[in-house]
C-alpha cells in the first residue's frame, strides 16, 4: 500500500526532484558531519552556507543549526527539482555522468559565489576542504541522478 503510494507520488515530476533532492541532501549532510565535526573538527559544513545568508554569521546554538540545515535541505530540494527537468528535457543515457557534472557545477558556482562575493567567513580554511567539499558535492549530484532513475516512471 505505502509502495504503491509512492509510485504514485513518484510520476509527479516535482515531487521526484524534491525527494531525491531532499534524500541526497541527508547523505551529503551527514557525511559532511562526520567529515568536519568529527574527524577534523572544524565547521566548514554545507549548512554554514545556509546560516551565514540567514542569520549573517555561522550557527551558534541548536536552532540555528537546525533552521540553517532545514534551509539547507530545501536548497536541496530545489536542486533534485532542476535536475529531474534537466534530465527529462536532454534524454541521455549517461544518468551518472550527468548527475556527477551536475553535483561539481553545483560546487563551482557556489564557490564562484563566495569568491566573488568575498565572503570570508566561507572561505576555507585547509587546502583539503574544497576538495572534500567538491566530493561531497559530486556524491550529491550523482545520488540524485540515482534515485532519480530508480524512482522514474517506467516507460514501455
Amino acid at each position: 500500500m505505502a509502495m504503491d503510494r509512492l509510485r504514485i507520488l513518484c510520476e509527479d515530476t516535482f515531487f521526484r526532484g524534491a525527494f531525491c533532492g531532499v534524500a541526497a541532501g541527508v547523505v551529503k549532510n551527514f557525511l559532511a558531519f562526520i567529515f568536519f565535526f568529527i574527524i577534523f573538527t572544524d565547521e566548514h559544513y554545507f549548512w554554514k552556507f545556509s546560516s551565514v545568508l540567514a542569520y549573517h554569521g555561522p550557527p551558534e546554538n541548536l536552532f540555528m543549526h537546525i533552521t540553517a540545515l532545514i534551509i539547507e535541505l530545501m536548497f536541496c530540494a530545489f536542486l533534485g527539482v532542476i535536475f529531474v527537468l534537466l534530465v527529462a528535457s536532454i534524454k541521455t543515457r549517461h544518468y551518472l555522468l550527468m548527475g556527477t557534472l551536475y553535483g561539481s557545477f553545483i560546487w563551482f558556482f557556489v564557490k564562484c559565489i563566495v569568491v566573488i562575493y568575498k565572503v570570508d567567513q566561507l572561505k576555507p580554511s585547509t587546502t583539503i576542504h574544497p576538495f572534500i567539499i567538491w566530493m561531497l558535492s559530486m556524491l550529491f549530484g550523482l545520488l540524485i541522478a540515482i534515485l532519480d532513475k530508480k524512482l522514474s516512471p517506467k516507460t514501455s
